[in-house]
């Protein structure tokens, strides 16, 4: 396919979704993070007539296409479209000696065994095998038990902070932590950190400024944390208070989105991240464990651009709303400490990205 055919395809794609061209014009301007940086509508409605070849385009309008492009996800950023490619997030690992991914892991009564979700390993497999990870001398792996809910304040935090993994993830080391903070230990501590939170596994009051909060019905393996929604209750959205509809269990509020979840359908989920002393940590939360999977498929597939420095007062919020089927078979717990289920990911969108002011506690423009 040709490079006039192949922008025309994409910009008439975005024109379906946007609904007009002022409107696309806009979201590209929203993408560049300039009102000036963009495409003129009129301009974009020309290449899609049928001679795209005849419009002729600034190197600056061909930019804006390719960061509007990629952060739609109609691009990877790998895909090199037009330019040399912009940094992903994984880019942020270049020239590290190690890095250290953490994952969760429980005992099961049922199977005598520690046991780990077949999600977050394959997750794992997923991130090793980056190409970003070629160069790192060593890429470590740490598990991270679960106690469960019978254990839990000053208790918690003490067996926590006794435990190999804690150092890895308290100091300024380069990780990736894969698993929601009401599941993995290290994502609550790494969040909590990130976010300015003093105190973990507690949920702070709604009227605390949090750039995001997970709503998660009570379950009786899980921990709690610090970003939890009071059961049933998501607060002040514009203004107003809504109650959890009945068949919905999970969700996520980013700012002022609410994202409600369903265990088979759409889960919109969290790739969290931010540099310390230089070194940069990600959270991987899924709100459902195959999502956990289709976090970790957009670090490698490029679609998470590297939009922070090493200025620690910056958090990149990324969101990636994932979909799952259920597969023949149902649930099964496995000898070898892997637990099964019987459902599959059909397939991921990048959404967007923010960044968060952890100073200012409020989103800002990049």
């Amino acid at each position: 396919m040709n490079l006039d055919l192949q922008i025309a395809k994409l910009i008439a794609k975005a024109f379906k979704q946007a609904s007009s061209w002022h409107a696309l014009q806009q979201q590209i301007a929203q993408a560049t993070g300039d009102k000036e940086f963009t495409v003129d509508r009129r301009k974009l409605k020309k290449i899609c007539s049928g001679n795209a070849a005849s419009i002729p385009l600034t190197i600056r309008e061909l930019k804006a296409l390719q960061i509007f492009f990629s952060m739609r996800g109609y691009i990877s950023l790998k895909d090199n479209m037009i330019f040399s490619r912009p940094k992903t997030l994984l880019d942020g690992f270049a020239n590290e000696a190690n890095v250290t991914i953490l994952f969760p892991t429980r005992f099961s009564d049922k199977a005598n065994v520690e046991m780990s979700s077949r999600w977050d390993l394959r997750a794992v497999g997923s991130l090793i095998t980056a190409p970003e990870f070629h160069e790192v001398k060593q890429v470590g792996m740490g598990d991270v038990f679960h106690y469960g809910p019978e254990v839990r304040g000053v208790q918690l935090i003490e067996a926590v902070e006794a435990e190999e993994w804690y150092l890895t993830a308290n100091e300024a080391n380069p990780v990736i932590s894969i698993g929601s903070p009401f599941g993995n230990y290290a994502s609550e501590l790494l969040l909590c950190e990130m976010a300015g939170v003093e105190i973990p596994f507690e949920p702070l009051a709604d009227s605390e400024n949090l750039p995001f909060r997970f709503y998660w019905k009570s379950k009786n393996y899980m921990s709690n944390s610090a970003f939890a929604f009071r059961e049933n209750f998501v607060p002040h959205l514009a203004d107003q208070e809504f109650h959890v509809q009945d068949d919905v269990d999970r969700g996520l509020l980013v700012g002022n989105e609410w994202y409600p979840a369903h265990r088979n359908g759409d889960s919109t989920n969290l790739v969290v991240a931010q540099f310390k002393n230089g070194c940069l940590r990600i959270v991987l939360s899924g709100i459902y464990a195959p999502a956990t999977l289709g976090l970790a498929q957009q670090l490698v597939e490029g679609h998470i651009p590297l939009l922070i420095s090493e200025k620690q007062n910056r958090l990149l919020v990324a969101t990636v709303t994932s979909s799952i089927g259920q597969s023949p078979g149902g649930e099964n717990l496995i000898a070898t400490g892997i637990k099964r289920d019987g459902r599959r990911l059909n397939s991921n969108r990048f959404n967007n990205v923010r960044i968060w002011n952890t100073e200012t506690r409020d989103w800002e423009e990049y």
